[in-house]
């Protein structure tokens, strides 16, 4: 893997420039030193995810990128990783959480995306997932509501 590698220890700040210019840097909360903060820049996007600190060690050697689902308009955590492609994915592996079979996928409890500890994952079909989220208002072109229904429902 090709990137620099800058370590202060003091801060458990770890700063990988990758190739392209993708930056993730690793800072432990100084608040709360289970959660590690993995702030991700590149040319287009800068954000930060959090990450629980006692696998910090294991996603320092993979390159973590931006990207802004078409579908939900949120960010998500991805890599090109051959075995896994997003970071909720691989803190469930890392932490032996199995996928109970190809109906289920990973959930954000809280709804943050960028939360990727593993007390916010969870695996759920599409229904819980949908029951799990906000609500969302209605298309242009949706047909008229009856009369007895109103928009706030």
């Amino acid at each position: 893997m090709n990137f620099e590698h800058e370590n202060i220890h003091e801060m458990h700040h770890y700063h990988y420039i990758h190739k392209n210019g993708l930056d993730n840097t690793f800072v432990k909360s100084p608040e709360n030193p289970n959660i590690t903060f993995l702030k991700i820049k590149n040319k287009k996007h800068d954000i930060t995810t959090l990450v629980d600190s006692c696998i910090v060690d294991k996603l320092t050697d993979i390159s973590w990128c931006p990207h802004k689902s078409d579908k939900s308009k949120k960010y998500y955590v991805k890599t090109n990783h051959h075995d896994f492609h997003y970071l909720h994915e691989y803190v469930l592996r890392l932490n032996n959480v199995a996928k109970p079979d190809d109906n289920y996928s990973v959930d954000h409890i809280n709804r943050d995306t960028l939360d990727n500890r593993l007390v916010n994952l969870r695996w759920a079909t599409q229904t819980e997932q949908n029951i799990n989220t906000d609500k969302r208002s209605r298309k242009y072109n949706a047909r008229e509501l009856p009369e007895e229904i109103l928009e706030e429902y």
